[in-house]
């Protein structure tokens, strides 16, 4: 029987583009000069924040509405 190989340092897919997109950024972070790591880290956060408040259109849920209390 063989084992699939698993890379343990993968980064494991969340499917939302945005958010794939963003931890994109991160790579090679540590072969950068430290001082670029602000900047980089910057970008990633904002777009984190971004993609994880401000939902697209395709998760919002049909009827937003549904579960407000009158």
């Amino acid at each position: 029987m063989t084992e699939a190989h698993h890379d343990q340092n993968a980064r494991p897919r969340t499917d939302v583009e945005e958010i794939d997109a963003a931890l994109t950024e991160l790579d090679g972070l540590a072969d950068q000069p430290v001082a670029e790591h602000h900047d980089r880290l910057a970008r990633v956060h904002e777009a984190l924040h971004t993609a994880l408040h401000e939902p697209s259109e395709q998760h919002r849920p049909a009827d937003s509405t549904a579960d407000v209390p009158s």
